[in-house]
């Protein structure tokens, strides 16, 4: 991959260049929840290329801390369902927007590489953990001396969790979490939780369970994903899926994912149905 960072800009830059065959839905457009995780690993190669102390890798030797995601804001645009081929060549920016006692939040944004056309962009929060207790720890000073440099933009505003859900749920969908959906550690990569979603939609789709979604959800012309992470699944374990849609706006899904009965994930999809024939 290439790797590039400007000072000026304060933004670090790689180029993309070909996805892996099982990287696309059966309507042959690019799976987000692909293109997700090719963020992060996109992000933390560009860090770490730039000496930056502020992904995950700087945690690997550490005893005492974890770098977790907390909260992701995502913004689709069109070319994603219509420009992406497997050899298509794609340019990730990624750049910090915003620097806490615990936390680091950041931006990236994928492009088309021969006509920069905008395909995603990603905000996420990363807090630093302890490993044992599970709370959040104060990032050392010398650290944010370095990540300063990366400053531009600014923060996205991150959902907050969901306090409310209908009585009844308008889609259930349960299942049993595949050692393959998982990292080294057993624990789910933090993508799979939008496949999670877009299974348990396209389920109530079938049910005709929706109002508005009633097309196959692959085809659905989702503009943007609202996640928070509030705990951890891993490999074998059996979680639940709920959705239900916006009582005032039909083209918005809510989502919960549990596991024994404790929320571990929530989620908000948005879609725009004025640009798609129903």
């Amino acid at each position: 991959m290439e790797i590039r960072f400007s000072a000026d800009s304060g933004e670090m830059d790689m180029l993309h260049k070909e996805f892996a065959a099982g990287s696309f839905y059966r309507t042959g457009t690019l799976a987000i929840w692909k293109l997700v995780s090719l963020i992060q690993i996109i992000r933390q190669r560009t860090l770490s290329a730039a000496e930056s102390p502020t992904y995950s890798s700087r945690y690997q030797d550490d005893e005492d801390r974890v770098l977790v995601v907390r909260a992701m804001e995502i913004e689709v645009f069109p070319a994603l369902k219509t420009r992406i081929k497997r050899a298509t060549p794609l340019r990730s920016t990624t750049s910090t927007t915003h620097i806490g006692k615990t936390s680091v939040s950041y931006l990236d944004t994928v492009r088309l590489a021969e006509t920069g056309e905008k395909i995603i962009r990603c905000g996420s929060l990363t807090v630093d953990v302890d490993r044992k207790t599970g709370e959040e720890m104060e990032i050392p000073s010398t650290d944010v001396e370095k990540i300063k440099p990366f400053m531009t933009g600014e923060q996205p505003q991150y959902m907050s969790p969901l306090t409310y859900r209908p009585a009844a749920v308008q889609c259930t969908y349960t299942f049993r979490v595949p050692p393959s959906d998982c990292d080294a550690d057993g624990v789910i990569s933090q993508s799979n939780y939008i496949k999670y979603c877009i299974d348990d939609a396209s389920i109530g789709v079938e049910k005709h369970s929706f109002t508005r979604f009633k097309k196959d959800f692959m085809f659905q012309p989702i503009s943007s994903w609202s996640l928070l992470y509030l705990g951890h699944g891993y490999s074998r374990d059996q979680l639940t899926v709920i959705s239900w849609e916006d009582k005032k706006s039909p083209n918005i899904l809510y989502f919960i994912i549990q596991r024994d009965n404790q929320d571990i994930f929530h989620a908000i999809a948005k879609a725009e149905f004025e640009l798609a024939k129903l």
